[in-house]
């Protein structure tokens, strides 16, 4: 199954797996923003991988549409997560970009996807302090 994500009459990107277990897509977020993402349960060799296609800010004001798509192909997801009993392992061996630390360092990681970074919970907090302590 594969679907296509359409913003405002433009389409933003495809998703989907030849074996997919579980489909999720969903606009979400709060006052100080909102997003599109996308993401499945796919089968591989009888072991499940969740995958992780899209995280794209977006407006209130915009129209959202997730249809099923006649391509047999998706675009590259930015993320794979072998799933398992208390077991999370991640084939890229993920890490923030900016103080290098490891994936089973942190609380959680902001995956940035193809050509951008990716940043830890911890990294945020301190970009916050610094451009409040700017502003001041």
């Amino acid at each position: 199954m594969y679907y296509d994500i359409i913003v405002n009459e433009n389409k933003i990107g495809t998703f989907g797996h030849p074996h997919i277990e579980n489909v999720s897509y969903a606009v979400s977020g709060g006052p100080d923003g909102m997003y599109v993402f996308a993401s499945a349960v796919c089968k591989e060799n009888n072991k499940n991988y969740h995958y992780f296609w899209l995280q794209k800010d977006i407006l209130p004001t915009d129209s959202v549409l997730i249809r099923p798509s006649p391509s047999k192909e998706s675009d590259l997801p930015i993320k794979k997560i072998e799933m398992g009993q208390n077991k999370k392992s991640s084939p890229e061996d993920a890490f923030c970009d900016f103080c290098k630390r490891k994936e089973t360092e942190h609380n959680r990681i902001i995956a940035g996807g193809v050509d951008r970074p990716s940043i830890c919970a911890e990294c945020i907090e301190l970009c916050e302090t610094i451009i409040k302590d700017k502003s001041v």
